[in-house]
């Protein structure tokens, strides 16, 4: 028998083989995920994606990933927050010409005006922080990788958990 999970935020971060991941892992030096999403119902994520941008997709769509699932502790409110925010996102574009940043940081630093296309790891840590779940954080959310959202998650006390619950 487990102990039950705090009240929290469900993320998951995914390792995949996707050209597009293979340029964030080399980025990362092949350290960190390549994919970042919430659990925002269960069964069901609201994520950034090449295909689709921001969209609500089942759990399922990630079969043949690893997926590591952390809890994040938040306050009910706070949860709430981050994935009314998550939601207002949807049908967004995804920020297909930033993945090249990921290999050639200095020729694609620019600001973009709202609203602005998505890369899964920038969407993940703004929700949280316009959520509550996470404070505004001391990094420039629009070259936060998955490890980056990774790392502030489990320093804010993510626990691993064993698959996506809510």
């Amino acid at each position: 028998m487990t102990a039950p999970l705090p009240s929290g935020l469900t993320v998951g971060y995914v390792y995949a083989t996707a050209w597009t991941s293979r340029l964030i892992e080399y980025y990362e030096a092949g350290q960190g995920p390549s994919h970042a999403t919430t659990l925002v119902a269960p069964g069901y994520v609201i994520d950034a994606r090449l295909s689709g941008g921001v969209a609500r997709r089942p759990v399922s769509y990630l079969a043949g990933s690893r997926v590591d699932w952390y809890r994040l502790p938040a306050p009910e409110a706070a949860v709430r927050g981050t994935i009314d925010f998550l939601r207002a996102q949807r049908g967004q574009r995804y920020a297909t010409m930033d993945i090249l940043a990921f290999a050639i940081p200095p020729a694609f630093r620019k600001s973009v005006p709202a609203p602005h296309p998505w890369m899964c790891s920038w969407l993940q840590l703004a929700a949280e922080v316009a959520g509550g779940a996470m404070p505004k954080l001391p990094i420039q959310l629009r070259r936060a990788t998955p490890l980056d959202a990774l790392l502030a998650n489990v320093a804010r006390g993510a626990v691993r958990i064993k698959g996506p619950e809510f």
